[in-house]
């Protein structure tokens, strides 16, 4: 189950517009766990640019920042690349 440290939520509602399982909300200004379907897929702690959410069996070391000069592909290779992934 996520937490969210309410200390750091700035209320931005990243995290809520991420959640396809609609266990989040934005409330008083700050992101509230309001569901309870939610199955640790990590897209919230993802996407936390405060780092509030608080998953127990995530490592936040893991995860990376978005940087568009670097992590960029054109469409092609992304393609390929999804092909040879056969397993996802």
């Amino acid at each position: 189950m996520i937490k969210i440290d309410q200390s750091k939520c700035m209320g931005c509602g990243e995290c809520v517009a991420d959640c396809f399982n609609g266990c989040l909300a934005v409330i008083d200004g700050k992101a509230n766990v309001v569901g309870s379907r939610c199955t640790e897929c990590g897209h919230c702690f993802a996407v936390c640019p405060s780092e509030a959410i608080i998953m127990e069996n995530r490592d936040r070391a893991n995860i990376k920042p978005f940087n568009q000069e670097t992590m960029t592909m054109d469409a092609q290779h992304l393609a390929d690349f999804m092909r040879f992934r056969r397993s996802t």
